[in-house]
């Protein structure tokens, strides 16, 4: 059984088997892009109750895409984040590996060059602003 998930852009080359394994994921920016990608990355473990008030407040701002990273929860995870359709890709541990491990499986899912902001389950944004790299 496997699940298609798409980004907040309307890329649908993503695909996520039960393994949470993605066979084919393209998120490098075009040639032409100024700023390097920023996703958001919620490490996830039995906080579905948070992820539905948190999620659409990390929607409403402006990452290129939007990962929970699932450390095997056993609660109703899977349930909340397919009910935010394909703007919200799950990527999912087979079995609990602890918070490291459960934070590194982001690194398999985005382009080198990606900024990475972690957002822990349980937050509540108090800004709408998204994070954006400094020019240099």
């Amino acid at each position: 059984m496997s699940f298609k998930y798409s980004s907040v852009n309307g890329d649908s080359g993503c695909s996520k088997t039960t393994f949470g394994e993605i066979s084919a994921c393209s998120s490098s920016p075009g040639p032409m892009a100024s700023q390097p990608p920023v996703v958001a990355a919620i490490p996830n473990y039995n906080m579905a109750a948070s992820l539905r008030e948190l999620l659409p407040q990390v929607l409403a701002q402006s990452y290129d895409r939007v990962f929970v990273l699932d450390d095997a929860s056993t609660d109703d995870t899977v349930d909340v984040v397919d009910s935010f359709g394909g703007d919200v890709t799950l990527v999912r541990s087979p079995q609990n590996r602890g918070a490291g491990a459960n934070r590194n499986q982001i690194i398999d899912h985005v382009a080198d060059g990606t900024i990475i902001h972690f957002i822990d389950a349980d937050m509540d944004l108090a800004t709408t602003e998204t994070p954006t790299p400094r020019s240099a």
